[in-house]
């Protein structure tokens, strides 16, 4: 038996959520009509990560890990899929290996995409940080203060009257 004919067919109208982030469970999907968004919650908002049409999966990495969901994915439009329990998976595996190469395929290929993102995002982070002037810890000196400058800076103090202009300091630079 092929992992693509394994496992029961389930239908979903648009909006159905299918798999919910942070939930638990060990099945994959194949979609065999429709399409489905994967998404995240990112604080406040949500964040689509992928679009996924027929003869593709989702919830892959369930079957070998046992971890709670990374994302959640819903039904854009009306859509069947076939569940693929670990249970399934793990009996096509050992009877016929090569049953699991989609699967597999699509966990490589998913690394893959992942690792060039990652190594993208690296290149774009150094490239930001060479553009960036550092910050001096000393305020800039006035140009009244710079060396050759005839600016004159005069500061008043409180209290000064024309009875006693020696109150007024004069600084020349």
């Amino acid at each position: 038996m092929s992992i693509l004919a394994a496992g029961k067919e389930l239908a979903f109208n648009a909006g159905d959520v299918i798999i919910r982030e942070g939930d638990f469970d060990t099945c994959a999907y194949h979609i065999i009509s429709g399409h489905v968004e994967v998404y995240r919650n990112s604080g406040t908002r949500e964040v689509v990560l992928a679009r996924l049409g027929p003869d593709q999966f989702f919830g892959e990495m369930n079957l070998v890990l046992e971890a709670t969901r990374a994302a959640s994915v819903r039904a854009v439009e009306t859509c069947k899929v076939r569940v693929i329990t670990q249970e399934t998976f793990n009996q096509l595996l050992k009877k016929d290996p090569e049953s699991a190469l989609p699967i597999l395929r699509v966990l490589f290929e998913r690394l893959r995409v992942m690792n060039a993102k990652y190594l993208h995002a690296i290149e774009s982070l150094a490239s930001a940080e060479a553009n960036v002037k550092p910050v001096s810890a000393e305020p800039p000196v006035p140009s009244y203060l710079q060396p050759g400058s005839r600016t004159r800076l005069v500061l008043i103090l409180r209290g000064m009257t024309r009875n006693r202009p020696e109150s007024a300091w004069h600084i020349i630079a």
